[in-house]
């Protein structure tokens, strides 16, 4: 069974080495696709697509100002506030309402409750707790090494101002003949003052420490953001569990929740709601109404469309060509 095959095979590596004898090139192969021209034409996308939305926002607007819809955004209001006050003057409602509110602050207070007793939060709680004593002592020693090298009597700069250099240089200020001139006296003193001051010892060290702070509040940023997320996660963890008192409190919470609905969607409340609802349905289906007169409105969010699919495609190639 394998002779067929192979000579099939043969019969390509002959057709291949007879290509190659009678000067055909083999097919080079495809280029790879250049990100940085992908993300140009992503980014000239974006700006089209961006006009095209400020159009279709424009047209909205104009629809959205209509008087026969204003009216009925008006009557919308007004039948959502009635609503709103008819609930609030319900006695069951607001009864259900107050028990809902605090079954879910109870269900929330055991979840924190449990996170703080777990075992896995703990050190994480410490780390934090750490971590904000070490930034408060870096932001201290930072505000002190710029403290060295700002303020007026500091040692630095109390040497600067004697410095017979700079005095030189400074002189130039007074000396100046007009404003221009008095500027970039300033500015020459200004930097021959500062250039002087890094070239300290003293200076030196402040700087460096402001370096070091800074760097080491980074990191500390980075490990109060990787404890925090663990804080999270195992808080989602624990608001997710079976455990009894938990399950108990979220099954009064569901509970108090549906009280809530069934006296929100009460006959009480009934014909008000439904007032309430037409109002919204009349207005939704007149500004639909409106949006579909408008030709250019439909193009408009075709174009729009067409053009952020393309940007999806461009996107997934930009993918394609960073692995």
């Amino acid at each position: 069974m394998r002779k067929p095959v192979l000579c099939v095979l043969g019969g390509v590596v002959l057709w291949a080495a007879a290509a190659v004898l009678a000067g055909e090139a083999a097919p080079a192969p495809a280029p790879a696709p250049d990100a940085e021209a992908l993300k140009k034409q992503v980014a000239e996308l974006k700006e089209k697509a961006k006009g095209i939305q400020t159009k279709i926002d424009e047209a909205a607007a104009k629809i959205k100002a209509a008087p026969d819809l204003v009216k009925l955004a008006e009557a919308t209001t007004k039948a959502a506030k009635a609503f709103d006050d008819a609930r609030k003057a319900d006695k069951d409602f607001v009864a259900a309402n107050q028990a809902s509110v605090e079954a879910a602050m109870a269900v929330e207070k055991l979840i924190d409750e449990k996170l703080t007793a777990s075992d896995q939060a703990k050190p994480l709680a410490a780390e934090l707790a750490g971590a904000a004593k070490k930034r408060a002592d870096l932001d201290y020693d930072e505000a002190l090494a710029k403290l060295e090298l700002t303020h007026e009597s500091s040692p630095i700069n109390f040497a600067l101002d004697r410095d017979p250099d700079l005095v030189k240089v400074k002189k130039a200020i007074s000396e100046a003949p007009d404003k221009d001139a008095r500027a970039k006296a300033f500015k020459a003193y200004e930097d021959a003052r500062k250039a002087k001051r890094d070239a300290t010892p003293e200076a030196q060290k402040a700087l460096a420490r402001i370096e070091t702070d800074k760097k080491e509040r980074d990191e500390l940023r980075k490990a109060e953001s990787a404890a925090r997320a663990k804080l999270v996660d195992l808080r989602h963890t624990i608001a997710k569990g079976d455990a009894p008192d938990l399950k108990a409190a979220r099954d009064r919470m569901a509970a108090t929740f549906k009280a809530v609905a069934d006296a929100s969607n009460g006959e009480a409340l009934k014909a008000i709601r439904t007032a309430r609802d037409e109002a919204l349905a009349a207005y939704d289906a007149k500004r639909k109404e409106l949006a579909a007169a408008d030709p250019n409105l439909a193009a408009l969010r075709k174009e729009r469309d067409a053009l952020r699919q393309e940007m999806d495609q461009l996107a997934e190639k930009i993918r394609a060509a960073a692995k």
